[in-house]
């Protein structure tokens, strides 16, 4: 059977009846705020103002254990990586590295911009994973056709999203039956087990050339192309006034914010002035 390929729904209570374009740059303004600020503070209060929204959206295990790898890991591995490239400030920390020759400086403002990194990472990719676990390909669709772009790079681009579960769907089925077969995955050293795993790649890589080939001809049998202002939703929804004034209201405050915290920084500890 064909795998249920329509994006991951999670049990969201995101309200359905606001326009999916509004829900899209609801999310594309809260992830553009980190990017404003630097401070630290700021950053923490963010990443728990996102943590408290997306908990009462709906906050599932699984979505847990992912932005755990992602967002944790790589909030935690950004700030380690940033801490020996910024300079300035008071030096916490001076060692001269013995095989490379290269001192590496640790100060108070590249704790703070090193911790601030880090919080930008987690907030992106909490609120990237979120949105994309409880949009569907179609509202993905809509939500970009409701913002100006072309119905056909918006239908292309859901096509590329709807095969993330494919692929693991076949994969799943290909590691199932060379299991059948009798190869085992679990068994012998490191080396072993990545020559076993090598195996399933090319059966995947000519499953998944096969599977785009028959995409292609159903799409060009239906009359799909690139550049056709024709194609469309036969219903799409239309925007209401509250809507816009939302979208107005969010460019508005985005505004206001950058021209605070960017003009005026002092409020907001900005602390390098030419880094973003």
């Amino acid at each position: 059977m064909e795998p249920q390929v329509e994006m991951l729904q999670g049990g969201s209570s995101i309200p359905t009846k606001i326009h999916p374009s509004l829900k899209m740059l609801l999310f594309l303004f809260l992830s553009l705020l980190p990017f404003v600020f630097q401070a630290p503070y700021v950053q923490l209060t963010l990443f728990f103002c996102n943590l408290i929204l997306v908990t009462y959206l709906g906050w599932k295990r699984s979505l847990f254990f992912l932005y755990l790898v992602l967002g944790i890991i790589g909030g935690v591995m950004t700030g380690i990586l940033w801490l020996p490239f910024i300079h300035e400030g008071a030096v916490l920390v001076r060692w001269q590295l013995p095989v490379v020759m290269y001192e590496l400086t640790i100060t108070d403002i590249g704790v703070a911009w090193a911790f601030g990194m880090g919080l930008r990472i987690m907030n992106i990719v909490l609120l990237s994973i979120f949105y994309f676990y409880t949009t569907s390909s179609r509202q993905l669709v809509i939500a970009l056709r409701g913002i100006g772009i072309p119905f056909s790079i918006s239908y292309l681009l859901s096509l590329v999203i709807r095969f993330i579960p494919m692929l693991k769907h076949d994969l799943q089925v290909i590691k199932e039956a060379q299991m059948v077969r009798g190869l085992q995955f679990e068994e012998g050293d490191w080396k072993e087990k990545l020559k076993n795993y090598s195996r399933l790649f090319v059966p995947l890589i000519i499953n998944t050339l096969k599977r785009v080939q028959l995409m292609a001809n159903a799409l060009d049998s239906k009359g799909f192309r690139f550049r056709n202002k024709q194609h469309r939703f036969y219903r799409s929804p239309g925007w209401r006034t509250y809507e816009w004034l939302g979208a107005l209201l969010m460019l508005i405050i985005f505004v206001a914010l950058v021209y605070v915290a960017r003009i005026h920084p002092s409020h907001f500890g900005i602390l390098l002035d030419y880094r973003v």
